[in-house]
């Protein structure tokens, strides 16, 4: 399957079926649970294939993409995308998960700036918000380091591990002069081989 869109060394792909097992691998980890909104722990092979099918369902209806973002190089998983979009109102939601062995070495910087360029210049959307659980400073880094500002929190707004937790809320707009893809300046689109 082609890939939706790529930058300097990720592809950004809709997951395959084959992708349960090594998805599961990936989102089965108690730290991406407390911070997640959505995720079930512990993640199981058959939780994957339930992602799976459901993103290619609300893919069908053009209102999410789940993406695998695979590494160039080595064709590993390195993490998880998704895309929520609202058409009328012109803009996305991005929620992003990022293998810990591949954090600390900006995977998660360049795959937030190309989905901010993807939609941007792709979807024409206006405007993407990240909503983040909790306190989470490498990804609160991520958000600054791709032009993010903080736009509030909604206190103790969800209940998590037996307490409500803050939610804080990050937007980017099309127009902020500090929009920025770190590592890659511009989109490419997929080459074909």
């Amino acid at each position: 399957m082609e890939p939706l869109f790529q930058s300097e060394r990720l592809l950004y792909r809709h997951f395959h079926r084959s992708d349960a097992h090594e998805l599961a691998l990936l989102l089965n980890d108690y730290d991406i649970y407390k911070t997640s909104l959505n995720l079930p722990y512990p993640f199981t092979e058959d939780d994957g294939l339930r992602l799976i099918t459901s993103g290619q369902e609300q893919r069908e209806a053009y209102l999410v993409d789940s993406l695998a973002v695979v590494d160039k190089a080595s064709g590993k998983l390195v993490g998880f995308l998704r895309l929520t979009y609202s058409y009328f109102h012109r803009h996305a939601e991005l929620g992003y998960v990022i293998d810990r062995t591949f954090r600390g070495l900006g995977y998660g910087t360049e795959a937030v700036g190309a989905s901010v360029s993807y939609l941007f210049s792709m979807k024409h959307f206006h405007r993407v918000y990240c909503r983040q659980l909790g306190r989470n400073p490498a990804s609160e880094r991520i958000m600054e380091k791709t032009g993010f500002t903080c736009e509030g929190v909604l206190v103790r707004h969800f209940f998590k591990i037996d307490r409500n937790v803050d939610v804080t809320v990050y937007g980017l707009n099309c127009s902020s002069k500090d929009a920025v893809m770190p590592r890659d300046k511009a989109l490419r689109p997929p080459t074909t081989s």
